[in-house]
């Protein structure tokens, strides 16, 4: 993106700009991500801001950060002890199923996790990558920008843990799971996530 009359790097309106100015590029920013605009430069008169939209990171302004990755494990007991008592990672929040731990998640920062759950399935692979997670800001645009792009999303729903959740197979075909945190989500409370599946 390239911002003639106001520069401001990574589209960050913090610091020494007016609130009303920010309110003004953020307005901007959400024109610019919702319109088929062509890859010409372009000028918004009333804010007196020329901007080319070719470059403008429109997933930025969606997704947020990874927010956890899905292992299966035939040892819950070892991946413990590997993630938390090795190397010094926390156990935030478990699974449990008619009383007895099935899984659980483990911090590795903020809101990214390590997702773990137990399998002994013998047909599947222990240790597999069951799928990765994108925590989203807003879980309707994202599911309309992929609809819009032609790709197959479920509909949203509240998950076990308090989460807004979707999902949507990239053309590698990895599954990803769409994560819209609520202040009911487990990943903020910390509450075990009682299931019954």
């Amino acid at each position: 993106m390239k911002i003639h009359s106001w520069k401001h790097p990574r589209c960050d309106t913090s610091g020494g700009v007016s609130l009303k100015r920010r309110q003004q590029f953020t307005d901007v920013m959400n024109i610019i991500a919702s319109s088929p605009f062509s890859n010409d430069e372009f000028d918004i008169s009333s804010y007196n801001l020329t901007v080319r939209p070719s470059f403008f990171p429109r997933g930025l302004i969606m997704i947020k950060q990874l927010a956890h990755i899905c292992v299966h494990t035939r040892n819950l007991e070892k991946t413990l002890n590997f993630y938390c008592q090795t190397l010094g990672l926390e156990k935030a929040f478990t699974f449990d199923r008619k009383g007895e731990m099935i899984g659980c998640y483990i911090q590795f920062g903020n809101t990214t996790f390590i997702e773990v759950f137990t399998n002994k399935n013998p047909t599947d692979m222990a240790g597999n990558i069951k799928h990765f997670a994108l925590e989203v800001t807003d879980m309707d645009a994202v599911i309309k920008a992929l609809h819009d792009g032609g790709y197959d999303v479920a509909e949203k729903k509240v998950g076990t843990d308090g989460c807004w959740q979707s999902w949507v197979t990239d053309p590698n075909g990895v599954l990803i799971e769409l994560h819209e945190y609520t202040e009911k989500s487990c990943q903020i409370t910390g509450e075990p996530c009682v299931v019954d599946w």
